[in-house]
């Protein structure tokens, strides 16, 4: 939602990155109990998680 509050329109393609980032953040917050995965995360862990859901380097 954050991405999505952020872009002047809303279309299928902004979709499908606002569900990427939203994955890339819920794969971190998955990682620990409670909150304490998430309260120490840095952009950069968001953006390269984000990368390898979008098929970059890394992606199985």
């Amino acid at each position: 939602m954050g991405y999505l509050s952020e872009l002047n329109e809303l279309n299928e393609d902004n979709l499908i990155i606002a569900m990427k980032y939203g994955s890339a953040v819920a794969s971190i917050t998955v990682e620990g109990f409670g909150t304490e995965s998430i309260m120490d995360v840095e952009k950069e862990e968001v953006e390269r998680r984000f990368s390898i859901l979008s098929g970059g380097p890394g992606r199985i």
